[in-house]
């Protein structure tokens, strides 16, 4: 029962580092997207 909860909060916690690693990413993509078109408007 207890080794059955602490697999459970550690898969949790390998998908939530996963989402925010993934999140990140994306922001940064986006980020480095709208950069890259705004300086080829001032262009």
């Amino acid at each position: 029962m207890c080794i059955h909860i602490f697999q459970t909060l550690h898969y949790r916690f390998i998908l939530t580092i996963r989402d925010i690693k993934y999140r990140e990413a994306t922001a940064a993509d986006r980020l480095e997207f709208s950069f890259i078109l705004t300086i080829r408007d001032i262009k």
